[in-house]
């Protein structure tokens, strides 16, 4: 026999009430004698008993709603444990798949794996995030190059939410996996190392730019294609953005990645080519006043704006085809005039602001949504539990174990009534299973909940005869308790099944 007990302490006056209202169901003779030990005996107690039971009838009400308000204790008691699974399963088994991906994307052990887990939940519930959004970005940056300990210990994790908070990139419709991969593949394209401070320097400058230009952080994933030849002919990094934005303002994505890709060439190596050999000379210049060796990218950006400037129009327009190419009208109005000279410049102050940066993470995750995610955040932390064995799952596991053995349905339904009540009770799955059936069969318990199929499911118990009737009986005993530590039971379920057919 399995039992619990549940002990509510009710007031003495509830107390009471129960004593009299259990007196009463049990018919005259118990009501005499629950007179008599309130001082009443004999013949007086008998002949005085109508009068004392019309008296409680009149009390009924009352008698009635302290008997409701200890069974409210007992079902809230049932409630709270149901809710507490709930809010357990919910946290569990999401956020432990989460931690199994970002584990093996990393190649976590078990005991890194279980603190990776509560350094990201807490990485999450501080931005303001959801949980798979801070998980996401993690295994992202991980899959891109950055060491677990940058990710989690260094700060990238926390750098890259700050970019998307900072520039509205929340929510769940976010491809947050993309947009980590799209920053990488840019750092990874300009050499920048794999550090949360490299996330940093490149969210202020794609913070301030998405403020004030068309530029967007998807972007990044197209552009990165095109960074690294732009990187190796000019040797700009990071400043490559502001530049990448004029471009962005006038055309789409791809186009300006193009663009910028082929100016930088087309300049660079001119010396190799007599046309513009040629034409850099129409305008007073020569190939190496414009390879970005020996000077940077501003200064042949101001170089190239003065000489077609001051060139005849004519010559200049001709000059631009046959140096830049396809490019040429486009790469002039956005770069090589003093109005692209003045914007560069612009740029490259609009997009290093970090005060800036600091108020629009700030903003962001002091909106409710972000309070709301981070209460998420919070609870999957505080009601993970590693050991948790979901009885959902064990449930249908346990009644494809009855229906592969052949049991009735009757047998089916009632057994797995008899574990749906403990568990509402509170029980693990394990001491569920036992008390449906499985006791002293450890074996099949264990392979129920590891997900096993197979094993004899109600096969002989300890110390059980083959052919031998088994009783199965569940005791589940509640009971309050007044303030005098006096007991009274107020609910009581007892189940017997003959679990051998």
């Amino acid at each position: 026999m399995a039992r619990e007990d549940v002990n509510i302490k009710v007031s003495a006056d509830v107390a009471e009430a129960i004593r009299m209202w259990r007196a009463m169901e049990e018919g005259p003779k118990s009501m005499a004698n629950e007179l008599e030990k309130t001082g009443r005996s004999g013949k007086r107690a008998a002949s005085g008993m109508a009068q004392e039971f019309k008296g409680l009838v009149g009390q009924w009400a009352s008698v009635g709603a302290a008997i409701t308000a200890a069974r409210q204790l007992v079902l809230k008691y049932i409630e709270s444990q149901k809710e507490a699974l709930r809010l357990t399963s919910d946290a569990t088994r999401p956020i432990d798949l989460l931690t199994a991906q970002f584990a093996n994307q990393a190649g976590l052990t078990k005991d890194q794996a279980d603190a990776a887990r509560v350094k990201i939940l807490q990485i999450a519930s501080d931005r303001g995030s959801l949980p798979g959004t801070a998980f996401g970005a993690a295994k992202q940056l991980v899959s891109s190059g950055f060491s677990a300990n940058e990710v989690l210990q260094g700060g990238a994790t926390d750098e890259f939410l700050k970019l998307l908070n900072a520039t509205n990139a929340t929510g769940a419709n976010v491809d947050v996996e993309s947009l980590g991969n799209s920053l990488t593949s840019f750092l990874n394209a300009t050499d920048q190392p794999r550090t949360a401070k490299s996330i940093n320097k490149n969210s202020r400058q794609i913070f301030g730019l998405f403020q004030g230009t068309n530029l967007q952080t998807a972007d990044l994933d197209r552009f990165a294609k095109d960074a690294a030849v732009i990187k190796q002919t000019t040797g700009l990094d990071n400043e490559q953005l502001p530049i990448f934005s004029q471009f962005r303002d006038i055309t789409d994505t791809a186009s300006a990645s193009t663009a910028f890709r082929k100016t930088a060439t087309a300049l660079s190596g001119a010396a190799a080519i007599p046309k513009k050999v040629q034409a850099l000379a129409s305008i007073g210049l020569t190939p190496e006043q414009v390879d970005f060796v020996g000077e940077d990218f501003f200064q042949v950006q101001k170089t190239l704006s003065d000489a077609f400037g001051a060139a005849d129009p004519t010559v200049a327009n001709i000059a631009a085809k046959q140096i830049l190419g396809d490019e040429a009208l486009l790469s002039r109005k956005v770069l090589f005039s003093p109005a692209g000279v003045v914007k560069t410049r612009e740029r490259l102050a609009l997009s290093g602001d970090q005060a800036a940066f600091d108020r629009a993470v700030s903003t962001t995750e002091g909106s409710l949504q972000a309070k709301a995610n981070a209460a998420e955040s919070a609870e999957a932390a505080a009601f993970f539990d590693p050991d948790f064995v979901d009885p959902v799952i064990a449930r249908k596991r346990f009644a494809t174990h009855l229906k592969q053995k052949g049991k009735s349905a009757f047998t089916q339904s009632t057994l797995l009534d008899v574990f749906d009540t403990r568990i509402s009770h509170g029980a693990s799955v394990e001491l569920a299973l036992k008390e449906a059936g499985l006791l002293g069969q450890q074996s099949v318990i264990d392979q129920i909940i590891a997900g096993s199929s197979s094993g004899d499911l109600l096969g002989t118990e300890q110390g059980q005869q083959p052919g031998q009737q088994q009783a199965l009986k569940v005791d589940v005993k509640v009971e309050v308790q007044d303030e005098s530590f006096r007991f009274e039971p107020v609910h009581a379920d007892v189940r017997a099944l003959n679990t051998a057919e």
